[in-house]
């Protein structure tokens, strides 16, 4: 008779315990294919998070998010990171969520990613303490600049330096456009066979180049010609900025870019090396290879 209560309690408290079960699968579930949810929560954001890299880009449109994630969970992300990164894309009228340089900490981002313009100063600022205090930044063109076109409170972490101040007006569309190194201190295979000038578009397709003076290291040069006319065979045309970087910034680094992979015309696979190797370059990933 006791033997039969014990039996019949331990099935009553098994049958309880069946929604509570489902709930926590669920649960499970959904932060697995979404580990970004409890990504700056201890011990559950390393559990579900491992050694996942976490991007935040602060953007422009949902199209432009699609865009960035497409390229950032390629083979060549898994090959590189061993899994595809967490990529979170934030718009204007979600910026009120950063509140801090702090709170991005707080977040686990290993890389912000501007592409924005039209910040406001004190978001810049959030920026710049988030730099200085060892957070990674990659710049696209003039991202992070407020609506006078300039990076005022960013200027000082940054590569480039806008004509007078101001960024206004600084595109320039580049034909026949080829990335390469032109001086041989960057010896670190951002784009595949960079070395030996990698062409970014077909014939004598163009791209939009932000021409700003780089004030700090050179990574990468842009070969070019301004008009189709004048493309030269053999050539590589007048140069002009590609990716240039701030390094050692108070423990962070600023790597700055003068066009965006993501909205010109050019060869997939490049445009993926782009992205991709520019980030593992930023962050010292493992398996990132030098070339």
């Amino acid at each position: 008779m006791p033997q039969q209560y014990y039996e019949q309690g331990f099935k009553r408290q098994f049958e309880a315990a069946i929604p509570v079960l489902i709930i926590l699968l669920l649960i499970i579930g959904v932060i697995a294919l979404n580990p970004s949810l409890v990504r700056g929560v201890p011990i559950l954001g390393d559990l579900f998070g491992g050694s996942a890299v976490n991007v935040l880009i602060i953007g422009e449109s949902a199209s432009e998010a699609n865009d960035w994630r497409a390229h950032l969970s390629g083979n060549l992300a898994l090959q590189v990171f061993g899994n595809p990164l967490n990529v979170e894309v934030m718009t204007d009228a979600q910026y009120n969520k950063i509140s801090s340089a702090d709170w991005l900490d707080s977040q686990g981002y290993d890389v912000v990613m501007l592409t924005a313009t039209d910040l406001t100063p004190s978001m810049q600022v959030i920026l710049k303490n988030w730099v200085a205090g060892g957070g990674n930044m990659l710049v696209i063109g003039t991202g992070g600049t407020q609506a006078n076109g300039r990076w005022a409170e960013l200027s000082s972490v940054m590569p480039v330096s806008c004509p007078l101040g101001d960024c206004s007006g600084v595109y320039e569309q580049v034909y026949a456009p080829t990335m390469y190194i032109r001086q041989g201190m960057f010896d670190n295979g951002l784009a595949k066979n960079v070395d030996t000038a990698t062409p970014l578009t077909a014939g004598n397709g163009s791209i939009n180049v932000a021409n700003i003076p780089v004030t700090a290291s050179h990574i990468l040069y842009i070969g070019g010609f301004p008009s189709g006319a004048e493309v030269k065979a053999g050539q590589t045309g007048d140069v002009y900025p590609g990716v240039a970087e701030m390094g050692d910034v108070a423990g962070g680094s600023v790597v700055w870019m003068s066009f965006n992979p993501t909205t010109e015309n050019i060869d997939m696979n490049v445009e993926e090396g782009i992205v991709i190797n520019t980030i593992a370059y930023i962050i010292g990933a493992t398996g990132y290879q030098s070339a």
